[in-house]
């Protein structure tokens, strides 16, 4: 599937505490990614992913466009090869996570020495390390994704503040009492035009504007039904919603 199709069909639904890695996967750089990325991350409780690691027989391409769009963090690995070049697919999974990822979200890094770096991307800050020296890349590559993960939960923090901004009282009275309810349907067709369904129907359309709700289709059943985002639900806990004992 073509990248743009891709990201305009399907929004994201970020996973907390995932880090999509894009590397060369060729046997001998392996032990760049079993003894220095994979335990820097680790110690800040980071998962790694790379498409390598998917048992499921999807089309690489879809995988990668998945990693990069659900991915908290996107870790790029330049690296160049003995002949001195880099990795095509993975410059290419670069670009296109540029194009749709926010840059505090994306860490390139490099282990060459190599001076010349590519035009389009030599205005971009790329950190070095060096693979032979496994400890202090491993606490280099651990202080940078944990000033990443600070800065985007700021960011993020701003981003739950605007939306709660534009709440109506019918979407916040919404968010309280579906709060706690995995999946959200509009079943009663009997009652699908009563005030109450049709205030139901307004807040969720709003709240699917805002990110917080994602439509789920079963097309054996031919039924829908809404449920609520990993950014619905940050910002559900912001309000106080999640888990609340006292609603009626």
């Amino acid at each position: 599937m073509y990248p743009k199709h891709y990201f305009d069909l399907f929004n994201p639904d970020i996973k907390q505490g995932l880090v999509f890695i894009g590397m060369s996967f060729n046997p001998a750089e392996q032990f760049k990614w079993t003894d220095i990325i994979e335990p820097a991350l680790k110690k800040v409780n980071l998962t790694g992913y790379r498409v390598d690691m998917n048992d499921i027989n999807d089309s690489i391409l879809v995988d990668i466009m998945n990693g990069i769009k659900n991915s908290q963090i996107l870790i790029f690995d330049i690296s160049a090869d003995d002949d001195g070049r880099r990795n095509e697919n993975v410059m290419y999974e670069l670009g296109i996570a540029h194009a749709i990822r926010l840059p505090e979200e994306v860490l390139i890094i490099r282990s060459d020495n190599i001076h010349r770096i590519h035009f389009d991307i030599s205005n971009i800050r790329v950190h070095k390390y060096d693979a032979s020296k496994i400890e202090e890349s491993i606490e280099s590559i651990n202080s940078i994704t944990t000033n990443m993960v600070s800065s985007i939960n700021k960011n993020k923090q701003l981003a739950v503040d605007k939306v709660i901004s534009l709440f109506d009282e019918t979407a916040a009275s919404f968010c309280y009492y579906k709060a706690n309810s995995e999946v959200i349907a509009l079943k009663d067709a009997a009652n699908a035009y009563s005030l109450e369904t049709i205030e139901n129907r307004n807040a969720i359309r709003r709240l699917l504007e805002l990110g917080m709700l994602m439509f789920l289709w079963d097309m054996k059943q031919r039924k829908y039904a809404y449920r609520w985002t990993n950014f619905g639900k940050v910002v559900l806990t912001k309000l106080g919603f999640l888990n609340n004992s006292s609603k009626t």
